[in-house]
């Protein structure tokens, strides 16, 4: 392994994203419906708002550009996504839910 010294500051950071990465975030391809959807409706917004050509190019050959997109989601945020279905499925009203699920994920 080579001296951090001798790393090149680019190559420093790439290093330490992919280490947060692995250590505090799940990586998903984007296969859901409602993700698909939304993903499609913001690429949209902002060919929308700056005219950009690459949006423009993406949103007409969608599916091909599709499995290049990732959803990255934070092991906590992710847990707390949990505990509000786990809540809801005991009858609590989604606002109550996710009360709940941040005061349930606080005390942890």
């Amino acid at each position: 392994m080579l001296p951090v010294k001798q790393l090149s500051f680019p190559l420093v950071l790439l290093l330490m994203y992919r280490l947060w990465k692995i250590l505090l975030s799940r990586v998903w391809f984007v296969k859901e419906k409602y993700d698909i959807i939304q993903l499609k409706d913001l690429i949209q917004q902002h060919v929308d708002a700056t005219g950009s050509e690459k949006g423009k190019r993406i949103l007409d050959n969608f599916e091909e550009y599709l499995p290049k997109f990732k959803k990255i989601i934070p092991h906590d945020y992710e847990r707390v996504l949990k505990t509000i279905v786990q809540m809801e499925e005991k009858g609590l009203s989604a606002e109550q839910a996710q009360i709940e699920a941040f005061y349930a994920n606080t005390r942890k």
